[in-house]
């Protein structure tokens, strides 16, 4: 079964030129698929807004970290964008995550 995703295009995608792409965001340390990502613009992913993040919403801990669901290694943090009306985002910590483009007529449900 495929997912009916809609293309968020709004002034966070105009500002980053317009374009997008679909990744598919990995734990580094043990491959779990962790979510479906709309990155817009070019650039290293850095960090990602929750309303970007497709099918799954990711759980915080009290301190506001992100871990695997998996393995529990620790993956980032929630940390809002100040240059973008405190945008809530997900900070990556360096190394943790791997990324994959991928087309969205291949994102679908398990």
């Amino acid at each position: 079964m495929f997912l009916m995703i809609k293309v968020v295009s709004d002034q966070y995608r105009k500002n980053r030129g317009g374009w997008t792409r679909f990744l598919k965001i990995f734990c580094n340390e043990c491959g779990h698929l962790l979510f479906f990502y709309q990155k817009d613009g070019p650039g290293p992913l850095k960090r990602s807004y929750l309303d970007r993040i497709l099918k799954v919403k990711p759980s915080f801990d009290k301190k506001g970290y992100y871990h695997c669901q998996k393995c529990k290694t620790l993956l980032g943090f929630y940390k809002p964008y100040k240059k973008e009306n405190n945008r809530p985002a997900i900070s990556w910590v360096d190394g943790v995550i791997n990324y994959k483009i991928t087309p969205l007529h291949q994102i679908k449900t398990k």
